[in-house]
């Protein structure tokens, strides 16, 4: 059977499905029964759990047309909770430097699964040849997008877009940066905190789980990294990247 790591390492991607209950009495507005789901680009797994990030999309527009609140989602893989996060502050301005993030049940819900895309096509890869480019620059050149996958100083994979990526022409190697955006930091250890909630609202979420919901109180994150063809990570800091290691698997993948 394919490990978790080994399907990020593949290339899959995930998409979270969401069908709401929509004859939950707590819900403020009656609905008719319907699905949906989100893109969760940013992933991040220990190898039995996987966790997924979507993008702050949900934005709240003032009446002037200026966003004020980017909100997002954090879900993981068959756990009752999950995380709603917004900025504090403007969005844009130097009042945006905090977040909120509220844990919530997810029995609010009738279903929360994720769903595994194809695999993508590996252009380079640290454990094949890491010295023959040809591949990426072929990707490059053909305009696709590119995400990563690589293990981080915590022992976690992680699998990010990819914002910018380089290659010499002289074929001596390449540097490329992941999307910058915002989560909580919590996001550093996530599987620590999904088993502190739950281990310590277990009862809670047994039994209410559908009105759940408490506030954490958390610093924020940017998953912006830089790496390059020797497997050096580099984490976004203020000021620069602090170098976090060489992580022995690293995967470029393009779609």
């Amino acid at each position: 059977m394919t490990t978790l790591n080994e399907r990020l390492f593949d290339g899959e991607q995930v998409t979270v499905v969401l069908e709401p209950d929509t004859d939950n009495p707590g819900l403020s507005i009656p609905m008719a029964p319907y699905k949906e789901n989100l893109f969760l680009p940013f992933l991040c797994s220990d190898g039995t759990r996987l966790i997924g990030a979507a993008r702050p999309a949900q934005n709240y527009v003032n009446g002037h047309g200026a966003v004020t609140t980017a909100s997002g989602f954090v879900y993981v893989d068959g756990f009752p909770i999950y995380l709603n996060y917004a900025m504090d502050g403007p969005v844009g301005t130097a009042a945006s430097t905090g977040m909120s993030v509220n844990a919530l049940g997810a029995r609010g819900y009738n279903r929360m699964t994720f769903a595994y895309r194809n695999k993508s096509d590996i252009v380079w890869c640290t454990w094949d040849d890491a010295n023959d480019l040809s591949a990426l620059v072929e990707s490059i050149e053909a305009g696709n997008e590119h995400f990563v996958v690589f293990q981080d100083r915590y022992g976690y994979i992680r699998s990010y877009p990819v914002d910018l990526i380089f290659a010499y022409k002289d074929g001596s190697g390449f540097e490329l940066f992941t999307e910058s955006i915002t989560l909580p930091s919590v996001f550093l250890d996530p599987i620590a905190l999904f088993d502190k909630l739950h281990n310590a609202f277990a009862e809670e979420l047994e039994t209410h789980n559908d009105r759940f919901g408490i506030k954490i109180n958390t610093d924020t994150y940017c998953t912006k990294y830089r790496l390059d063809h020797t497997g050096m990570v580099k984490k976004h800091v203020p000021g620069g990247f602090a170098e976090q290691g060489v992580s022995e698997r690293v995967a470029i993948l393009s779609n």
